[in-house]
Order: C-alpha cells, then sequence, then structure tokens
C-alpha cells in the first residue's frame, strides 16, 4: 500500500491577481486585486488565490480555497514577524467583494480593516514560521472546499481496499491510468487523496463530506454495493486545497477506516 505524504503542486505567487481551475471543472477563477494598501476579490468569482499586504515586519496573506454551499471560503492568516495565526473565513457567493485594507489612524499606526467581521471566523492554527511550529487550535471542524474526480482507473486493486495520500505526479500515475488529466484538474496546491475498493468487490463509493477536523483532514464518504461492475466506483478519487495537517483520516460509513500520518 501506498502511503504518500502532502501534495504540494505548486504554490501560487504571493501578491498577484491569479487564476485557476476551481469550481466546476474548467471553469477560470477570476483573481484577486492588488492596489497599494488593500486586495479584493468577488467571491462570486473567485475560487482561487493568493494576496498578501506589508508593514514595519508584519503581513498578512489572504488565500481563497473555493466554492462550497453556497459560500467562498478563503484562509485569512495575520504575522507579528514569524508568528502567525489562521482563521478559515468565508462571504456569500452573492456579496459583492471581500476586502482587506490598510490605513493609518491619528498616531500614525496601521490600522487593518477587512469586509467581513473576523469574530465570525474559526481560528485554526497558530504558530512560528521561523521555528517550523504549529499548533492546531480550533475547537470544532472547519469545512473545506474539495473537487470529486473521476477520470482515472486504478492500476492495481488488491484483495482489500487501499487508501493513498499522494505526493506529486509520478505516485499518482504509479496508482491510476489517466493521472496527469486529474492532477491538472486538481490545480495547485493540493491534498489528493485516493480510495481503491477491493478486487472482486463492485461497490459504489460517493463523498459526504471533507473537514479539517483540529489538523486533521477528514474525508468522509459512503461506500454501498452496486447492482454490477458497470454501475461500481473504479476509484475514489478527491482533491482538496494543501495546507498543514496532522493526518489525513478516512471515514467509511461513518467508521475510520484508515488514517495517513503527515507529520512523519
Amino acid at each position: 500500500m501506498l502511503l504518500r505524504r502532502l501534495a504540494v503542486l505548486g504554490l501560487a505567487v504571493a501578491g498577484m491577481a491569479l487564476l485557476g481551475q476551481s469550481g466546476g471543472e474548467g471553469a477560470k477563477s477570476t483573481g484577486i486585486v492588488m492596489t497599494s494598501g488593500s486586495l479584493r476579490f468577488a467571491p462570486a468569482t473567485c475560487t482561487m488565490g493568493r494576496g498578501d499586504l506589508n508593514w514595519k515586519g508584519n503581513s498578512l496573506t489572504v488565500r481563497v480555497l473555493g466554492h462550497r454551499d453556497e459560500k467562498c471560503y478563503f484562509d485569512y492568516t495575520r504575522y507579528e514577524g514569524t508568528a502567525f495565526t489562521n482563521y478559515r473565513c468565508w462571504a456569500s457567493i452573492k456579496d459583492a467583494e471581500v476586502s482587506v485594507k490598510l490605513s493609518r489612524n491619528a498616531a500614525k499606526e496601521v490600522v487593518v480593516t477587512t469586509s467581513f467581521d473576523l469574530a465570525k471566523c474559526v481560528k485554526t492554527r497558530t504558530g512560528d514560521s521561523a521555528a517550523g511550529t504549529t499548533n492546531y487550535v480550533a475547537t470544532e471542524a472547519v469545512a473545506t472546499p474539495y473537487k470529486v474526480h473521476g477520470k482515472c482507473e486504478p492500476k492495481k486493486r488488491e484483495a482489500a481496499a487501499s487508501y493513498h495520500v499522494v505526493q506529486d505526479r509520478k505516485d499518482f500515475t504509479a496508482v491510476c491510468n489517466g493521472g496527469d488529466d486529474v492532477l491538472n484538474i486538481a490545480g495547485p496546491a493540493q491534498v489528493v487523496a485516493v480510495v481503491v475498493p477491493p478486487a472482486k468487490a463492485n461497490v459504489t463509493l460517493k463523498v459526504v463530506d471533507i473537514v479539517d477536523d483540529k489538523g486533521v483532514l477528514t474525508v468522509k464518504y459512503t461506500a454501498a454495493a452496486a447492482k454490477d461492475a458497470a454501475a461500481a466506483t473504479p476509484v475514489l478519487v478527491v482533491s482538496t486545497p494543501a495546507m498543514s495537517y496532522k493526518a489525513v483520516s478516512f471515514v467509511e460509513n461513518d467508521k475510520a477506516v484508515h488514517k495517513v500520518d503527515m507529520e512523519k
């Protein structure tokens, strides 16, 4: 069984208006618009991108993760020197825009103004980028956007189900035929999780949810008997934006069946 670590398939360049694939497969994302001391994006059409603002040794980052449940999800990270705090935030896709602006008050101190209420976001991680430390501080599971891909056939099926978190294109194509197409669709900086059913089982696999559960990426899905091989799911491939995770957990029919340690 292949057990692979986090798939980082190319990170977006900070501070640029970026294009990428998200939403429906092949749909183009509008960019994060950067101006002097501000950034903004349209939650209805921006599904991927990153922007940074910097001032006097401090900075902030906004990374758009994608759409789900009529919301646009994004991570908002504040840095004081190298110490950081990360928040999972969201906006309705009906909102006109999400914005972050820097200004100065009467004392000439930098003030950060956001169009969203940070108190309604979920604090997920703290740490220090220089020390390489990350603390998982969320008190609840938080939603993360994901895509289900169906364009590959497993190269090999074992007597028992196998579970994979792939690192790169070579690892992916070792598991699935057609892997290049799936990875190109997945886009940059993704975790790609794969479930290959047992060789003699005709089953239908369906994703129920994917959440960041206090630093564990949890892939929840159902498995049910298929009427025949034609109706079965040959392989379940799902991708979600990459970030630091302690582990990836596979949960089938509400039962944890496998876990990949991401910190080894």
